[in-house]
């Protein structure tokens, strides 16, 4: 993954990055912006009068030869809480918000608060920061615009759209307008959609401008689900993959699949990204994957972003889908050398709506999802109730990640020894 190659450009998105330049590819600008709320994750280091970015942390430390250890770097423990009696704790509160999505929202504004719990408090889902374990490296954050003299969140919401018409008509508008351009740009990539429930169906619904160069993949048990749901709307589909679900990565794998992806997030929920890799070499890389990532929150009454303040909502799109969420399409990039893309974020649909929304036009129970659908549709869906998803990769053997995470980033500097999270 790491190329000890640099590429000059004058200025550099996030969405460019895992577009157009390899990954890990170390790139020099004068100025780096975010423009998908974080979910195409990137780096960056000063470099005198320049940033040097990419899109993993661990690329910038091998490319400067030195290695400066930051103490704060200190991610959860993730593979900690492998227990029957952890996993039993999981079903049991992913049951209360099955049942009562608003109760626990509720009880933490009763206690005196506004805001959910963050970060590392969530089960040891992610890591809570922009800091990486290289004092010089940093995180890009949700909607920074960055240069070697001065670092601004430009994204301001106004609240101004408080129909939820307008959202699904200038929503499906953007979501399609999206697909058609990343077609247009790169026509001779082949399109694989990771499909599973309705967030990643809406993007099977857009009209396709090649649609013989479109594929699904999906997973058990949602894949014969998928398979029935592309039959009974007669879609144009090139050909649906299927994966098992079975964990076969192996202690190698998952070092590879931490070091891509930085110990940012719980790999239990970074899935089936060797078996996209396969898919991506068997296209000769030239494959764009897509997923609908959280586009439930914007489109659904979702009770972790709608039941606080209008500002709660977009905090947890910036920090914890972008640090979560973001952090898979991270690791996909690196692993297999193809980007993941969400049409859910493009720089248009967050200047041109998602920056003007109101999201307490959504109240509890409210989906607008099957509206959406029809509207890129043309016509009447049908849809399928079942979304059984697939469950969390589990690991039969145990490793040390933050040690693991280290010791590659030692030898990719060649470097006999470094210090230990203790030392």
């Amino acid at each position: 993954m790491v190329s000890t190659e640099h590429s000059r450009v004058g200025k550099l998105t996030s969405l460019d990055l895992h577009l157009k330049f390899r990954a890990g590819l170390v790139i020099e600008t004068d100025s780096f912006e975010d423009v998908g709320c974080g979910i195409y994750p990137a780096y960056y280091m000063k470099s005198g009068d320049m940033l040097l970015v990419s899109t993993s942390a661990a690329s910038l430390i091998a490319d400067s030869g030195v290695f400066e250890l930051n103490p704060d770097f200190k991610p959860p423990i993730f593979l900690r809480d492998e227990s029957r009696r952890s996993e039993l704790f999981r079903k049991l509160r992913n049951r209360v918000w099955a049942i009562a999505p608003g109760v626990l929202s509720r009880l933490f504004m009763r206690f005196g608060t506004d805001k959910a719990p963050r970060g590392a408090s969530e089960e040891g889902l992610w890591y809570e920061s922009w800091e990486t374990i290289d004092k010089r490296v940093q995180k890009l954050r949700a909607f920074e615009q960055i240069s070697p003299a001065r670092a601004d969140i430009v994204f301001h919401p106004d609240y101004a759209i408080r129909d939820t018409k307008v959202l699904v008509r200038l929503g499906a508008y953007y979501m399609k307008k999206f697909v058609h351009d990343i077609e247009n740009a790169f026509p001779d990539c082949e399109h694989v959609v990771m499909t599973g429930g309705k967030d990643s169906q809406l993007i099977s619904l857009i009209p396709k401008l090649h649609p013989d160069r479109w594929h699904i993949f999906s997973a058990e048990p949602n894949y014969p689900l998928v398979s029935e749901w592309i039959a009974e709307n007669n879609l144009r589909v090139s050909r649906i993959i299927r994966h098992d679900n079975r964990n076969e990565e192996s202690v190698k794998d998952l070092k590879k699949k931490i070091y891509c992806g930085d110990l940012c997030s719980n790999p239990r929920h970074i899935r089936w990204v060797f078996a996209l890799k396969k898919v991506g070499d068997e296209f000769a890389h030239k494959c764009i994957f897509w997923a609908g990532t959280s586009g439930d929150p914007i489109n659904r009454y979702h009770s972790v972003y709608h039941a606080f303040s209008r500002e709660h909502f977009f905090d947890c799109h910036m920090r914890r889908a972008a640090l979560w969420q973001g952090n898979y399409h991270q690791v996909v990039k690196n692993v297999t050398g193809c980007p993941l893309l969400s049409p859910y974020h493009s720089r248009e649909i967050w200047n041109e709506l998602y920056l003007h929304l109101d999201p307490s036009i959504m109240t509890e129970g409210m989906d607008l999802r099957m509206q959406i659908g029809e509207e890129l549709f043309g016509k009447p869906v049908r849809w399928i109730a079942q979304n059984p998803g697939p469950e969390p990769y589990r690991y039969k053997f145990s490793v040390d990640l933050y040690r693991a995470y280290l010791e590659q980033i030692r030898k990719s500097l060649k470097r006999t020894r470094l210090p230990l999270r203790n030392e």
